[in-house]
C-alpha cells in the first residue's frame, strides 16, 4: 500500500524541538557529513505524528513523503520509482520484521522509519538514528485541539480541556467527530456534546475489549456501609491522580506501579460489574470490558500478545479497562512438571509484569477469589468485597427495583426480602419475571406475579420457596 503525502504539512505545537535536530540532520547529510546510508526511525504509538513529523522534514527538502506500509513488503523497484516520479522521500510503516527499510536506504540513501517499541531488524548495511516521538502536555492538547476546531463554532463554556491524555493523531480522530456533529446539527460544540464525543472517540481505540454502558449513578448501589464507603474512596483516588503524579511530583518517584488497580470479589449476582459501571460513571470515564473470547488462545504464546496488545492500547488511552470473570487469566500457578502446567504460569506471570507496569486503570471482578494467584493480590492496589445482601439490604433493593411507570400495586415489600435469601441480580430477575406476566396478563404487578418470579428464580438455584410465597402462587 502507498500513499503520497502533502507537500506542505502544518507546523505541528510538539515537536519543534525534534524538527529542528532532524533538519539539522538532513543538511549533514546533504553535506556528506553523516553516515548513509541512513534510517531515521521515528518511535511512537498509532497517532503520535511519526508520519507527520516527516512529512513536514519532506517539506522543508521540497519533497512530497511516499508512505509505504511493509506489511506485506511491495517490490523496492516500484517505490523507488514511485519516490523519483513524485520527488518525494520515503518512510516505512510496520517495518521492524522487515528488511525494507535497509533495501530502499541502499538505494535512496535517507529513509524514515514510523516503528513502535520494537527494534527494527539489525543490519550492518545502513545505520539506524532512533528519536522518540515527544508526548503532548495538556496545554499543547488544547493549542492542537482549537487549530483543529479554528473553522467551527464553539460554545463560549467550553474549555477545550479533555482531562485525559491524548495523542495528535486522537485528538485529530476527535476533531473530525466535532466537526461532523456541527455538520449535522448546525450548532456550536458546547460542553455536553465534547464530553459525549470525547467518551466515544476514548473507546474507539481500544482493541479487543467492548463499551460497556451502565444507567445510574454511585449512590443508586445498594452496598452495606462499609463497601460503600471503600468504593467512594476509589472514586477519590481515581480523581487525584493528577494531582499526586503531576503537581505533587510522586511521578519522578516512582517508576512502575503508577497505575490504579482493584479487585472486586463476591457471590455471583452481588454487583460487581455494576459497581463497575457506576463507578466509570462517577469519574467521567468510559469502561472498556476485555472480551476474553478475542483474548485467550490455544497456542503457545498468543495470549500473551494479545494480552501485550490490549495494556499497550490502553496505556494511551484513559479508560477504566475491566476483566470481567478474571479468575479465568489471572489464575493461580501451579507446581506441575508437565508441559501444559509450564506455558500457564508463563502467561500469569507475564500478567504480573504488565499489570504492575500498566499506569492506568485496571479493574478486575471475580467470583472466585482463591483461584488468584497470590502474587497478584500484592499487585492489587484495592480489594472490595461483595457480600450477599442482607435482610434490610434486600427490601432497599426491592423498593428501588420498579420504575415509577410500572403499574406496581401493594407490595409487602418487608416481606419479600424476610422470605427471599436473593442476591440484587437475582431480585432483578424476579421483578423482571413478574412484570413480564403482568404485562401478558393485561393487570399490574402483584405479590402473586412476583411469587411466580422467585419461584423460577429458586428453581434455577436448585431451592424452593417458602411456604407463605407458596399461598401466594395459588390466589
Amino acid at each position: 500500500r502507498e500513499e503520497l503525502r502533502a507537500r506542505t504539512p502544518d507546523m505541528e505545537l510538539y515537536a519543534e524541538a525534534l524538527y529542528d535536530e532532524l533538519c539539522a540532520l538532513l543538511d549533514k547529510c546533504a553535506a556528506g557529513e553523516a553516515p548513509l546510508p541512513l534510517v531515521i526511525a521515528l518511535r511512537g504509538e498509532e497517532g503520535s505524528g511519526r508520519c507527520r513529523l516527516a512529512a513536514q522534514l519532506c517539506a522543508r527538502e521540497e519533497a512530497g513523503l511516499l508512505t509505504v506500509d511493509a506489511r506485506p513488503q511491495p517490490p523496492v523497484g516500484d517505490i523507488l520509482l514511485a519516490a523519483e516520479l513524485f520527488g518525494a522521500m520515503v518512510c516505512v510503516r510496520h517495518g521492524e520484521d522487515s528488511e525494507l527499510p535497509a533495501a530502499v536506504a541502499e538505494q535512496a540513501g535517507v529513509v524514515f522509519a514510523a516503528c513502535g517499541k520494537t527494534p527494527l531488524r539489525g543490519d550492518s548495511r545502513y545505520t539506524v538514528l532512533y528519536r522518540e516521538m515527544p508526548t503532548l502536555d495538556r496545554k499543547g492538547q488544547r493549542a492542537l485541539l482549537k487549530k483543529s476546531l479554528a473553522s467551527i463554532p464553539l460554545h463560549p463554556e467550553l474549555a477545550l480541556d479533555t482531562g485525559i491524555s491524548l495523542n495528535a493523531g486522537q485528538i485529530e480522530g476527535l476533531a473530525l467527530r466535532l466537526q461532523a456533529e456541527h455538520a449535522a446539527t448546525g450548532l456550536a460544540i458546547g460542553p455536553e456534546c465534547f464530553r459525549r464525543v470525547l467518551r466515544e472517540q476514548t473507546a474507539l481505540s481500544l482493541p479487543g475489549a467492548e463499551r460497556l454502558e451502565c444507567a445510574g449513578a454511585l449512590r443508586d448501589l445498594v452496598l452495606p456501609e462499609e463497601q460503600a464507603r471503600q468504593l467512594r474512596e476509589l472514586c477519590g483516588f481515581v480523581q487525584a491522580r493528577d494531582t499526586v503524579y503531576g503537581a505533587w511530583g510522586f511521578a519522578r518517584k516512582l517508576s512502575w506501579g503508577r497505575g490504579i488497580s482493584a479487585l472486586f470479589y463476591g457471590a455471583p449476582g452481588t454487583g460487581k460489574t455494576l459497581a463497575a459501571g457506576l463507578l466509570a460513571n462517577e469519574v467521567g470515564l468510559p469502561l472498556l470490558r476485555v472480551d476474553l473470547s478475542r483474548l485467550i488462545s490455544k497456542y503457545i504464546g498468543e495470549t500473551q500478545k494479545n494480552l501485550g496488545k490490549i495494556f499497550d492500547a490502553a496505556a494511551g488511552c484513559d479508560c477504566i479497562l475491566f476483566f470481567d470473570e478474571a479468575d479465568a487469566v489471572f489464575a493461580r500457578r501451579t507446581e506441575g512438571a508437565d508441559a501444559q502446567d509450564k506455558y500457564a504460569n508463563a502467561e500469569t506471570a507475564y500478567l504480573l509484569q504488565r499489570l504492575e507496569q500498566f499506569d492506568g486503570i485496571c479493574i478486575l471482578a471475580t467470583n472466585l477469589l482463591q483461584s488468584f494467584d497470590e502474587a497478584f493480590r500484592r499487585r492489587i492496589g484495592y480489594m472490595l468485597h461483595f457480600p450477599l445482601p442482607d435482610e434490610a439490604l434486600r427490601e432497599r433493593i426491592w423498593r428501588g427495583i420498579f420504575p415509577p411507570e410500572a403499574p406496581v400495586e401493594a407490595l409487602d415489600y418487608p416481606l419479600l426480602a424476610g422470605q427471599l435469601e436473593l442476591s440484587g441480580a437475582s431480585i432483578k430477575n424476579c421483578a423482571l419475571h413478574a412484570a413480564y406476566l403482568a404485562a401478558a396478563s393485561g393487570s399490574g404487578i402483584t405479590m402473586a406475579f412476583i411469587a411466580a418470579g422467585a419461584k423460577h428464580e429458586y428453581a434455577k438455584l436448585g431451592k424452593t420457596v417458602g411456604p407463605r410465597l407458596c399461598q401466594l402462587l395459588t390466589v
